[in-house]
């Protein structure tokens, strides 16, 4: 924990929790649609993607949850080469970003756990895009 402050930690941890979770719904909605859109893609949802795993990924960074941040910023970067035309979008791409998506509900969900998940193989597969 970087945060020295428990009672404050917690503050911090709960305002996490509570936008993660609002992030994740909107990460999960927005992903499942882009994978029905094919080759024809919403440069608003694949913005809002990226902007919701960002935020994931900052608030993770700033309260210590290494993890999340890793498997964020993994995500963000995928999204980011999609949205600059650099990325192909293939079904392969979604289904990994989908992956990534449950391993961060799994750990937001197990939070006290998160830094202990094993993230190595998406996380490679996700930087191999």
């Amino acid at each position: 924990m970087l945060i020295d402050d428990e009672e404050f930690y917690q503050e911090l941890l709960g305002d996490f929790l509570l936008e993660s979770g609002e992030n994740l719904q909107n990460l999960t909605q927005d992903i499942a649609t882009l994978l029905t859109q094919g080759s024809e893609i919403n440069l608003e949802l694949v913005g809002r993607s990226r902007r919701s795993v960002h935020s994931i990924k900052g608030g993770a960074g700033f309260i210590g949850l290494t993890k999340i941040n890793q498997l964020a910023l993994a995500m963000e970067q995928v999204l980011e080469r999609i949205f600059q035309g650099k990325l192909a979008i293939e079904a392969t791409t979604f289904t990994l970003l989908q992956t990534g998506v449950s391993h961060l509900k799994n750990m937001v969900d197990n939070i006290e756990e998160s830094n202990n998940y094993d993230i190595e193989e998406s996380h490679n597969l996700l930087q191999a895009l």
